[in-house]
């Protein structure tokens, strides 16, 4: 499935710039969602798939961590951010 939604995306997964932040198990994904990015995380029924028994919401999230892992900067829209805001705060957050 990881690798279906990466071909869709465009993703070469062998180029070493790119990993999934999928735990292998619902209680460490819910663990890291909700404690460390304070988002919700609920399973989802998922009929309309015959391979899955259950799926989660995604987010269209972009977060910035620092070396400490303090989020810095969140952007909620991913998908419509301008990319060189992106890259100016990230130099940012890089060399604060």
């Amino acid at each position: 499935m990881l690798r279906a939604d990466a071909d869709q995306q465009g993703v070469d997964l062998n180029a070493g710039n790119w990993h999934f932040l999928r735990p292998n198990r619902y209680e460490d994904a819910k663990a890291s969602i909700t404690e460390q990015f304070g988002l919700p995380l609920e399973k989802q029924d998922v009929d309309e798939y015959d391979n899955l028994e259950y799926m989660f919401p995604h987010y269209n999230y972009i977060f910035l961590v620092n070396e400490q892992g303090l989020i810095k900067r969140v952007y909620p829209d991913g998908a419509t951010v301008d990319p060189s805001q992106v890259v100016d705060d990230f130099e940012t957050v890089v060399t604060a």
